[in-house]
């Protein structure tokens, strides 16, 4: 495990949650053993998993890692919530959120601190992102605000990963897959909201950043692989559940005209349903827990 340095490099705490994907996790600290950035350590949040690791497993992140353990299942903003203040009380300069279902290049997370330290009133910095599975084509290059649905999109889904150009440019939506956070803005905004329990909390924590009066950087010369919905299925009921529910939740907590928003984006819900992208029950569950304020776990 490569420790903190001193004043040679910022410091960086990188926070990785794992539920029931400690294989992912382990190949994800290997990945970061290889990078070219020393003053970092990385924590990795055993959030409750039903699928524990095996003696081995265990000894190797313990080898690795702070490895800090949950009683229970915290969603996504629980998990990394409980790395993140660990990272402030031990005064890190920056906290990474990465997920546990990723590998990186070794320049990585260099060139995100150079930006973060560069730019103006960075308030998140993030980088390309292919598929693990298809590491030609990009899961994100880039995001913004939907405007007419709501929630935080990706720019150049699935397209052909282009040539770097060194290009930074401000985005008004990162994913939470890749998060580069400066700990003072985090103590300024706030952790991330955890009333979501799973997906949408990084649009969430976006719109408090802008909010705030901060920039979000996105680098052209970054690259990671991202497995994509490893713990949960792309198209599980629960994925479909909480997608729904809290875009729902999150655009009438941000968007000033969230009733035209959440009509079109039901409309388009609905159509999903009909053509099979998704199943009812899920949906029904989403629309009833978001018109009675039922947030949080789902309840299945």
């Amino acid at each position: 495990m490569k420790e903190r340095i001193g004043d040679k490099q910022p410091s960086v705490a990188i926070i990785i949650v794992n539920y029931n994907g400690t294989e992912d996790t382990i190949e994800c600290v290997k990945s970061l053993n290889n990078i070219n950035y020393n003053n970092y350590r990385i924590f990795v949040v055993e959030n409750g998993s039903s699928k524990k690791p095996t003696k081995d497993q265990l000894d190797y992140l313990k080898g690795h890692a702070a490895y800090i353990e949950s009683d229970e299942n915290l969603g996504f903003s629980g998990g990394n919530n409980i790395g993140i203040k660990k990272a402030i009380e031990n005064e890190f300069d920056y906290v990474l959120l990465l997920n546990n279902d990723t590998t990186v290049e070794p320049d990585f997370l260099s060139i995100l601190i150079d930006v973060a330290t560069k730019k103006d009133n960075a308030g998140i910095v993030s980088g390309k992102i292919a598929f693990y599975s298809k590491p030609s084509h990009l899961w994100y290059g880039g995001g913004h605000m939907d405007e007419k649905l709501g929630g935080g999109a990706h720019e150049r889904w699935n397209d052909l990963n282009p040539e770097d150009t060194g290009e930074i440019r401000e985005v008004t939506f990162i994913t939470g897959c890749l998060m580069l956070i400066p700990t003072e803005v985090v103590k300024k905004v706030g952790l991330l909201s955890e009333e979501y329990f799973l997906y949408a909390e990084d649009t969430d924590f976006c719109y408090k950043v802008l909010e705030a009066g901060y920039k979000l950087w996105f680098c052209e010369n970054t690259l990671i692989y991202h497995k994509v919905s490893a713990s949960t299925g792309a198209t599980s009921a629960m994925t479909q559940y909480y997608m729904v529910r809290n875009i729902l939740y999150l655009t009438k907590k941000y968007r000033t005209d969230y009733h035209k928003v959440n009509a079109r984006f039901t409309y388009q819900t609905i159509k999903d349903v009909i053509r099979g992208r998704k199943q009812f029950a899920p949906v029904r569950c989403a629309y009833r827990d978001y018109l009675k304020g039922t947030m949080g776990k789902w309840e299945m």
